[in-house]
């Protein structure tokens, strides 16, 4: 009778364990159909992850800080700003500098517009290259009221050198002339970058390279 105890106790134990094996077997088989969609979702929550850092980037660099400098600009060659919420209208009105660069700047189109009737007045004489990126940038309104326009009246590009080495090729163009015979080309530059917004670029001849704007070599022709 004992043996038949111990048997049938061995037979409990034996399918014990066969129906713990088929158990881990199956939760193995389990886990490995599983672990693909784990792997995605990994994936998904890093994406998620470089999402959310790159739109916190682009909202600290659009958010305008309430800090503001009212002084005067020291007078340099050049000024370059990757900050450009913290360039105001006075800025530029009683900016002297060579070349001027402002990206992300607050200015409107009318602030550029009083700029470009300062500059024609004899404002601002050193200045060479302008190019201020500003949101909404409009043409007609940055021109609007000023006299002395010339437009462009050929499809040839026209290639400008800046003081910094810089090469800029001006298409869709016109072209402003001040009392002195002194000629700047102005345009609206289109970004490559997808985000990127237009910026406004003015530049004053001859350039670094004394090249002649294409106006004043067609009038030799």
């Amino acid at each position: 009778m004992a043996d038949d105890y111990q048997r049938e106790a061995d037979r409990s134990a034996q399918h014990l364990r066969n129906s713990e094996n088929i158990r881990i077997s199956e939760l193995t088989k389990q886990e490995r159909r599983l672990q693909p969609s784990i792997i995605v979702e990994s994936n998904d929550e890093k994406r998620e992850k470089e999402y959310l850092e790159k739109k916190e980037k682009l909202i600290q660099k659009y958010i305008t800080p309430r800090f503001e400098y009212p002084g005067t600009l020291p007078s340099r060659t050049s000024f370059v700003s990757g900050r450009g919420f913290l360039f105001t209208q006075n800025h530029l009105m009683t900016s002297d500098f060579m070349e001027l660069s402002v990206s992300y700047s607050s200015l409107t189109n009318s602030n550029v517009n009083q700029f470009l009737k300062h500059w024609l007045a004899g404002g601002s004489p050193r200045l060479k290259t302008l190019s201020l990126e500003i949101d909404g940038v409009d043409i007609n309104e940055i021109t609007r009221g000023i006299e002395g326009i010339i437009p462009n009246e050929t499809l040839r590009s026209e290639e400008y050198w800046t003081i910094s080495g810089r090469e800029l090729t001006f298409n869709d163009r016109m072209y402003l002339k001040r009392s002195d015979g002194v000629i700047a080309t102005c345009c609206i530059h289109h970004p490559e970058l997808l985000f990127a917004r237009k910026m406004f670029v003015l530049a004053v001849w001859p350039d670094a390279k004394n090249n002649a704007c294409l106006i004043d070599t067609f009038q030799l022709l």
